[in-house]
């Protein structure tokens, strides 16, 4: 994930990216476009201590709690993290599904992709905490290196530049519903 991702179609591991983060690296013959943007809510158990926390939240008091980040994929470089105080301790997980469980449960905070939780947030196994600094949305990639555009890949980038599809794939569908 995260610096991985463009990494992967770098080194030719993969010919395409869909959802990518952070602005595409200048890579020799990257192609890319926009595919939407992600909206983040900060969350918390209710069991977590900063279920009771007074809003907005601000990083001195985030920093006293372990914030649960996905780890990234990225085989030769350093990695990214993104949401975290320095000196906050850290829970890395695989995937954004396990950070969201751990979440869910109490082992940590973060920001979460609004749309991955909605049910959550509904349900009240997480709640959302209104911030001091609030997280900008992200915008999302597709990639694919440019130089080696096959019948499959010309397929596939001709249904995501499809307004429907790409609004599908952005704003997902809930996975804990």
């Amino acid at each position: 994930m995260l610096k991985g991702v463009w990494e992967a179609l770098q080194d030719g591991r993969t010919d395409l990216v869909v959802g990518a983060t952070n602005e595409p690296p200048a890579i020799t013959g990257l192609r890319w476009m926009q595919l939407g943007q992600m909206d983040w809510v900060f969350a918390v158990s209710p069991k977590h201590p900063l279920a009771k926390a007074d809003e907005p939240i601000n990083r001195a008091t985030i920093v006293q709690h372990r914030a649960v980040v996905v780890a990234d994929s990225s085989r030769s470089s350093e990695g990214r993290t993104y949401g975290v105080s320095g000196g906050q301790s850290v829970l890395a997980v695989p995937t954004m599904h396990a950070k969201i469980l751990a979440q869910r449960d109490g082992l940590g905070v973060g920001w979460l992709p609004r749309h991955r939780v909605t049910s959550l947030l509904k349900n009240g196994q997480l709640l959302e905490k209104h911030m001091a600094d609030p997280r900008e949305p992200n915008i999302l990639y597709v990639g694919w290196r440019g130089e080696d555009e096959g019948r499959a890949l010309k397929w596939w980038l001709e249904k995501l530049k499809q307004p429907y599809i790409a609004t599908r794939l952005v704003n997902g569908t809930d996975r804990f519903a």
